[in-house]
């Protein structure tokens, strides 16, 4: 029995449904962007999912880092849909989000906008730091879920 309270998780088309498709310039209104960042001191944004990739593009996924004292990225969401004319925007906390998460993000992904000309490569080679010195704990919790669910079976 289904619940009032209970939502299931949302393929990506319906969890977008009522909104409007992206814009047909969506990747030239990615470039004005620039003077949002600059002003709003971000330090790095990224841009990755289904518009970086050849397939459909459902929404644009962004993945922004801001100073440390700053407050957390999704106070832009509203200026960014005024730029992009779209509010099919999902934004990553890239001071927040898992190492798995910015290493696909950096792997996959494209660099929008870099506050400086070290930026980029200083934080890129720190997830890769953080990646690597984290396998060992992801092989660990993967040995166990393994060993769960041959339990469950």
């Amino acid at each position: 029995m289904k619940h009032e309270w209970y939502n299931a998780p949302m393929a990506i088309s319906e969890k977008w449904q009522q909104f409007s498709p992206l814009p047909a310039d969506i990747h030239d209104r990615l470039s004005q962007l620039t003077a949002l960042f600059t002003g709003e001191g971000v330090l790095l944004a990224y841009l990755f999912g289904s518009l970086v990739n050849a397939g459909a593009a459902h929404d644009v996924d962004l993945a922004l880092l801001l100073p440390l004292e700053s407050k957390r990225p999704y106070h832009l969401r509203p200026a960014i849909i005024d730029i992009l004319g779209t509010e099919r925007i999902d934004i990553v906390d890239l001071r927040r989000a898992s190492p798995v998460l910015k290493f696909e993000i950096i792997r996959s992904g494209n660099c929008l906008y870099a506050s400086g000309d070290d930026q980029q490569f200083m934080f890129e080679t720190a997830v890769i730091r953080q990646y690597q010195d984290t396998a060992v704990w992801r092989q660990h919790q993967q040995e166990i879920l393994k060993a769960r669910m041959l339990q469950w079976s």
